[in-house]
C-alpha cells in the first residue's frame, strides 16, 4: 500500500499543472468536473454531539483523470477515532472505488455522476459489506458565487435498505 501511494505521488508531481483545480475534499458536495491529471485531496472531518466526539482522517481521494471528462476515484481507507463519553474506540474504515462521467449542460447546470462501491477491508468495528454508491451532482456559477447540489443514493446491504439523501452548497470566490 505504501509502495503505491509514494508511485500515485510522484505520478501527481509529473503531471502537467492546470491553470485551477476543481476539488472533491472536504466539503460534503463533489464538483462537477473530473480530474484533468491526477489529483490527491485530503481533509478533516470532526463532529461531535451531546455524548459522542468522531474525528475521521484522512479523508483521502485520489482522482485520475482517464479521458476528458472521465475520472477514476479510489477512496483510500481513513482512520476514525469515536470517544463515546470516555471510552475511545479507533480503526480503519473501508475504501471506495469508482469513476465519475461529466455529462454536459442542463438548463445553464453542469451535470456529473459518480458511481463508486466501498470494498470491506476495515477494521471490524469500522467495515460493512460492500455498498454501492451512485450520485448525480449539478454545478453553476453565479457571478461572484456558485452553486452545487447532489442527490444520493446508497444500497446498504447490512441493513438491506437504500439510503437516500442530498446537499445543497453555496460558495463564494475571495480572490
Amino acid at each position: 500500500m505504501f509502495r503505491a501511494l509514494v508511485l500515485i505521488s510522484v505520478a501527481a508531481l509529473a503531471a502537467p499543472a492546470s491553470a485551477q483545480i476543481v476539488t472533491d475534499r472536504p466539503d460534503l458536495t463533489e464538483s462537477t468536473e473530473a480530474a484533468a491529471g491526477v489529483q490527491i485531496e485530503t481533509g478533516l472531518v470532526v463532529e461531535r454531539s451531546q455524548e459522542v466526539t468522531d474525528v475521521t482522517a484522512p479523508q483521502a481521494l485520489v482522482r485520475i483523470g482517464l479521458a476528458p471528462g472521465v475520472e477514476a476515484r479510489l477512496g483510500l481507507p481513513d482512520y476514525r477515532v469515536l470517544d463515546l463519553g470516555g471510552a475511545d474506540r479507533g480503526g480503519f474504515t473501508d475504501p471506495s472505488v469508482g469513476g465519475k462521467a461529466e455529462l454536459g449542460a442542463l438548463a445553464g447546470w453542469d451535470v456529473a455522476a459518480i458511481a463508486e462501491v466501498s470494498l470491506p477491508l476495515g477494521d471490524d468495528a469500522f467495515s460493512g459489506s460492500a455498498s454501492p454508491l451512485a450520485l448525480l451532482i449539478a454545478g453553476r456559477d453565479l457571478d461572484v458565487f456558485s452553486l452545487g447540489t447532489q442527490a444520493e443514493l446508497r444500497w446498504d446491504r447490512d441493513a438491506d435498505r437504500v439510503d437516500v439523501g442530498g446537499t445543497f452548497v453555496v460558495g463564494a470566490a475571495f480572490t
